[in-house]
């Protein structure tokens, strides 16, 4: 899913957010019509894409493992020489690159990849090794990115594991971003897998091949049939496909399994818009306005879009109604004094870069090395052990 193509679901054409609900769409399908369609957007196993497993390691990897992973060795001890392992230089020394996602043994022969790919090696070398690890999917802020004509929105995904019956640790391979951890919660293989290949779709149809998608996503919504990302994706594929009814179906379907699931919605307010049923438009691309008119990650995203246009006039008036939703991101003032900068105020372009350092302060995923820019950050990995009493599933 961009820059920060990870570990992540990507959610093609525009956002996704906040719940409310709305009642289920597929209006227009009675049963045995909804039955159909969903035989005709499935299709049938030579219809998906090629099974894989992105855990699997070959012998080679895991001789390389053990070489430098001694299996006696404590957990901790463990967790921190895979991280050397994998990103010290004179090691793997693997780079983050949100281009693409890819398996355990992909990533470990390009030396790079997304968050989910890292995910994906890290989580098969730890169980390699005795270590307890899971994917975990990370509550973070919203991001918008502008790919070619596709809007992606990007999430997060790390690894989370038990050290003893009150103690965890997170593995994140993207320290620059803040999330909550109270709000982030593991996932079992089965739906890291559905995230793989839905990921895999969602880079398919950047990279103009909405036929290669579906495969994709059929292959995501036969592990996970409830899967409403998958399903907005997949309706954005058939759409570029010119299969109009399945693509409603599609999104439909992706707003009855999240009522909040404002992606889908404006994908149906353009399909329906497309059509000249303003009726069905307005239901939801209203919505949609209401959604974007208060959501502060939003007002920040056409902040950044106005000042790449170099209208700074238009940047500062998003970014000051972002900042007065939100008050305490550091970004948010970060790209503030950018603005002000190109405006020729220095006065407001330093008040605002000290409120973002205060804030980033206090934001534990940043650290000092890091360097306070609008556009690039770096990548690196963070290790986290926290005394938790984790309940027995």
């Amino acid at each position: 899913m961009g820059s920060t193509l990870l570990a992540y679901t990507i959610l093609v054409l525009l956002l996704a957010g906040c719940s409310r609900y709305l009642p289920p769409v597929s209006e227009d399908h009675d049963s045995s019509t909804q039955a159909d369609m969903l035989t005709a957007i499935l299709g049938t196993p030579d219809d998906r894409a090629e099974s894989v497993d992105p855990l699997i390691l070959d012998d080679d990897l895991r001789r390389y493992i053990d070489d430098h992973v001694n299996d006696k060795w404590s957990v901790k001890t463990k967790i921190n020489a895979l991280r050397k392992l994998m990103f010290a230089p004179e090691n793997l020394n693997i780079k983050y690159d949100g281009s693409r996602t890819q398996t355990a043994m992909e990533t470990f022969r390009a030396r790079r990849g997304n968050c989910l790919s890292m995910t994906n090696l890290y989580v098969a070398a730890a169980r390699h090794m005795n270590v307890d690890a899971k994917y975990q999917v990370v509550a973070l802020k919203p991001t918008w990115e502008k790919t070619g004509t596709t809007m992606v929105r990007n999430d997060h995904i790390n690894a989370v594991g038990r050290i003893s019956g009150y103690e965890k640790y997170v593995v994140d391979f993207r320290p620059d971003v803040s999330f909550d951890e109270n709000n982030s919660h593991s996932i079992a293989d089965s739906h890291a897998l559905a995230l793989y290949y839905t990921n895999l779709g969602a880079e398919s149809i950047i990279e103009g091949h909405p036929d290669t998608a579906v495969r994709y996503f059929r292959s995501a919504l036969t592990i996970s049939p409830e899967f409403a990302d998958a399903w907005n994706n997949m309706g954005a594929a058939l759409r570029r496909l010119g299969r109009s009814e399945q693509a409603e179906f599609s999104f439909q379907r992706a707003v009855t399994l999240d009522s909040g699931h404002y992606t889908a919605m404006s994908n149906l307010g353009h399909l329906y818009h497309e059509r000249g049923d303003s009726r069905r438009e307005n239901r939801y691309l209203d919505m949609v306005k209401r959604y974007r008119s208060k959501h502060p990650y939003y007002l920040f995203f056409r902040g950044r879009k106005a000042y790449d246009q170099n209208d700074y006039q238009a940047a500062r008036e998003y970014l000051r109604k972002a900042i007065n939703r939100k008050r305490d991101d550091p970004e948010f003032y970060l790209a503030l004094s950018h603005v002000y900068r190109q405006l020729g105020d220095q006065r407001q372009s330093d008040i605002n870069m000290r409120k973002a350092v205060k804030y980033r302060e206090k934001i534990e995923q940043y650290n000092d090395e890091q360097e306070l820019d609008l556009l690039i950050r770096k990548r690196s990995m963070s290790i986290r052990f926290k005394a938790t009493r984790i309940p027995d599933r």
